[in-house]
């Protein structure tokens, strides 16, 4: 039993600061449950995540912000995988982009892998490891959080 407070206490928000050298990766996926689960893993290893359930959130959330690599579903409604590519490399150049899809239609994927940005391909259903081993792949160049360090020295 707690004494009633006469006032309610005065609660600061807690900003959280990014680093500005922390590798960022946008996950947009239109199925809740792989979105969830991919980005709570990636998160996990120690990358900044944003997620998105289609291309036009997408959009939404890279606006003004540093992102590093966009793993996206080819196909979504409002919008594929490719379409927000070629979008978000219009505002950020240097993004890396890993396509994913469960869809065997190959008319989507050549168009995929024929993408300027293009850099891999991952069918569904994949392990959380493949996708893992994927993400570093494409950011061999970039610098690995601390945490990523540690398990890519000790694979």
């Amino acid at each position: 039993y707690f004494p009633r407070a006469k006032e309610a206490p005065e609660v600061t928000p807690v900003q959280q600061e990014t680093d500005p050298n922390a590798v960022t990766i946008l996950i947009a996926e239109d199925e809740p449950g792989l979105l969830a689960m991919l980005a709570e893993h990636v998160r996990e290893k120690g990358f900044e995540v944003l997620e998105a359930s289609n291309a036009e959130e997408a959009l939404a959330v890279a606006r003004n912000r540093k992102i590093d690599l966009l793993v996206s579903d080819i196909v979504m409604p409002g919008g594929s995988g490719q379409d927000l590519a070629t979008k978000l490399g219009a505002s950020h150049p240097d993004i890396a982009v890993i396509f994913m899809s469960g869809y065997a239609d190959d008319g989507a994927i050549r168009e995929a892998l024929g993408h300027p940005k293009y850099v891999t391909f991952v069918q569904k259903p994949f392990t959380l490891r493949l996708m893992m081993q994927k993400i570093r792949e494409v950011l061999g160049g970039k610098a690995l959080p601390a945490a990523e360090q540690t398990n890519r020295s000790a694979t």
